[in-house]
């Protein structure tokens, strides 16, 4: 359906598509706000999943809507590493460095540059073994599979460890530097 489109249908699409994200991320934060009061990012996970079984049921009790069918054609016309790579991850790393001051990260600099390396390296270790172990895939996708993880899991965490300003610091500097460097 979207293949059928020109450029500046695909353009129309991608906009509506992000615009439905923005109201629902803000309708998921004010219910989760109201109602459970979890930090951001595991609240509006938890909403969101709420919806997503809404949207299940309501397919079951009302098959003639057809909303599994709209849904899965929409998603399997979105190219989702173009989505990531050009416009997620820049939007991502643009969020995570927002909150840091400056001055608080130079005063954790040296745990920062551990994590950001060592950190890093040990994470995507563990995790590209495990995956090769516990699901049988070829090594190298495995490491693959873990570098991915590894750097970018501090995006779910950053709400809960705001409090404590110097975890925070270091598990976003340690985010942001590695992510940073796979951009370019």
């Amino acid at each position: 359906m979207l293949a059928d489109m020109g450029k500046g249908g695909v353009t129309w699409i991608f906009l509506q598509i992000t615009s439905i994200l923005i109201v629902l991320a803000a309708a998921f934060g004010a219910i989760n706000y109201l109602f459970f009061k979890l930090p951001n990012a595991i609240g509006i996970l938890v909403v969101s999943q709420l919806a997503s079984l809404g949207m299940f049921v309501i397919d079951a009790l009302l098959p003639d809507m057809g909303i599994a069918d709209t849904v899965r054609t929409t998603v399997t016309g979105v190219d989702f590493s173009q989505v990531m790579l050009e416009g997620m991850l820049g939007l991502l790393l643009f969020a995570g460095a927002l909150h840091v001051k400056l001055s608080d990260l130079q005063k954790q600099w040296s745990l920062v540059l551990l994590m950001a390396t060592l950190g890093v390296a040990l994470s995507a270790l563990v995790f590209g073994v495990g995956a090769h172990l516990m699901f049988g895939l070829p090594l190298l996708v495995a490491l693959l599979f873990g570098s991915l993880i590894s750097q970018t899991d501090p995006v779910a965490v950053l709400d809960v460890l705001r409090p404590s300003l110097c975890l925070f610091c270091c598990c976003n500097g340690a985010k942001n530097f590695p992510m940073a460097l796979s951009l370019l």
